[in-house]
């Protein structure tokens, strides 16, 4: 399964630990913010200015599916609601 996964940086996301959020993505996922990894697929993790939807921040979007509310602690969940193994291969 080809997995993107962005992290919005702007402003009110990076107030609310976006950058928290990033680096426990990394650690699941075995790479660091602004790369990727062919792993059997492929996955990317990158940062984004500004999805413009401050109100339900910190945001993300995995494979042009939106998560919200998304604070550290809660990326082995939503790893999981997206693979269905909450494994990114």
């Amino acid at each position: 399964m080809r997995l993107v996964v962005e992290i919005c940086r702007g402003i009110h996301c990076s107030q609310s630990h976006s950058a928290d959020l990033a680096r426990e993505w990394e650690q699941l996922l075995g790479v660091k913010e602004g790369g990727s990894v062919l792993d059997g697929q492929e996955t990317v993790l990158c940062a984004k200015n500004c999805f413009a939807r401050c109100i339900q921040g910190p945001n993300l979007r995995i494979n042009g599916r939106f998560f919200h509310e998304q604070y550290p602690g809660s990326a082995q969940t939503t790893l999981s609601q997206v693979t269905g193994t909450g494994s990114a291969i």
